[in-house]
């Protein structure tokens, strides 16, 4: 299947949960993202039902460990707070969402704090790695050095849920926050 092949190859340069977000003809890639990752787990869940065991395990596997990663590897550019949204550290040069551009080593768009699309997939990329982890019938996450029980996964989720609480201030949602200050900006971002 043709889908499962690029997700695949996308799989075989993950780092650290991180898949590129930009492949060069020559073999070049760059992981200057945070949402491709969560980008990848919704894609792999649309096609979850349709593949063969062994291909849904090896997704499931590549979904944990971006999971894992996204919790609980302090070494990315971003992080994963306690009150569980992502949060983009500002790294000199680096524009870490899908509004990725930067002119002459800045990002055109800055996004550090906690981006609401960020949050928004990271949630989706929960809830669909949990729900594939009932179809395998498992109780418990692994990747690489890191793992969360099924029972840690749903309070994950509870935890983001509520917190995405934070995005909605009189009547509108923000661009982002800043710590847990609301960032009210417009951007093409629903």
């Amino acid at each position: 299947d043709f889908a499962f092949s690029v997700l695949q190859s996308y799989m075989e340069q993950m780092k650290d949960g991180v898949i590129p977000n930009f492949i060069s003809e020559g073999g070049g890639t760059a992981y200057n993202t945070a949402d491709a990752s969560l980008w990848f787990i919704v894609q792999a869940y649309r096609l979850f039902d349709s593949l063969s065991a062994a291909n849904r395990k090896r997704l499931f596997h590549a979904a944990c460990e971006i999971v894992l990663n996204y919790r609980y590897n302090n070494s990315l550019p971003f992080f994963c707070r306690n009150d569980m949204l992502i949060e983009l550290r500002p790294v000199n040069g680096m524009a870490l969402t899908w509004m990725d551009a930067v002119v002459n080593g800045q990002p055109v768009t800055p996004r550090n704090g906690a981006p609401i699309e960020s949050t928004a997939l990271w949630y989706n990329a929960l809830e669909m790695t949990e729900q594939m982890m009932e179809k395998r019938e498992l109780r418990h996450l692994k990747g690489g050095e890191y793992s969360v029980t099924a029972k840690q996964l749903y309070k994950m989720i509870e935890t983001l849920n509520s917190s995405l609480q934070k995005f909605f201030v009189n009547g509108a949602w923000a661009d982002r926050l800043e710590g847990d200050n609301p960032v009210l900006e417009v951007r093409p971002n629903f």
